[in-house]
């Protein structure tokens, strides 16, 4: 039984808990499912490179969120990827 956790986006989310608990004990990996959220600019301490709230998901702006994710879970790989919102037609 995988064990369902949100982990992170690219807006605030600094991988906190779930981040520490995959550096103590990188095992508990196998049995989590590890989903992330891209797709925002917002303005954000933890993001300083964002000047405005803006939707944003270009390749380039995807690529960087998951590697943000995955340096912040601590964690080589992402189950599921979401899009905040598709950017307007």
């Amino acid at each position: 039984m995988a064990l369902v956790l949100w982990g992170s986006d690219n807006i605030k989310s600094d991988g906190g808990p779930i981040g520490q608990a995959l550096a103590l004990k990188p095992a508990l990996r196998q049995r989590m499912q590890l989903v992330s959220k891209c797709g925002i600019r917002l303005r954000h301490p933890n993001r300083p490179a964002h000047a405005l709230k803006s939707y944003d998901t270009s390749a380039a702006h995807v690529r960087a969120s998951v590697e943000e994710s995955l340096r912040a879970l601590q964690t080589d790989h992402l189950d599921l990827l979401l899009i905040h919102r598709p950017d307007a037609l």
